[in-house]
């Protein structure tokens, strides 16, 4: 049919090769059916504290990567990869606190 995408495949037979052609099947979507949170869903408790003041907070956490020696050390929060949210300028400015765009 026309527009269909097919595959194939070069099938080599005892006296002769042919090319095999078949209509390509959709994968099957995965399905995660996992329990998934909502801002709602979710509440952080305060807790005592030994800092003096919020400033004292830090944030950044290392991350070493599996296939590559190098680290990581920033603040693994990263803008979301909208048209007006993940733009080169947001970029920018996440950089300099150690932020990410997707």
């Amino acid at each position: 049919a026309r527009g269909t995408v097919v595959n194939c495949h070069l099938s080599h037979g005892d006296r002769n090769s042919r090319i095999c052609c078949y209509p390509r099947v959709p994968a099957m979507p995965h399905i995660d059916s996992d329990i998934k949170l909502d801002f709602k869903d979710v509440l952080l408790r305060p807790k005592r504290s030994t800092l003096k003041s919020r400033s004292e907070v830090d944030l950044t956490r290392s991350f070493s990567f599996r296939n590559s020696k190098q680290m990581y050390t920033g603040i693994p929060i990263i803008a979301a990869n909208m048209d007006t949210v993940g733009t080169f300028e947001m970029a920018k400015v996440l950089c300099k606190f150690s932020l990410f765009t997707a």
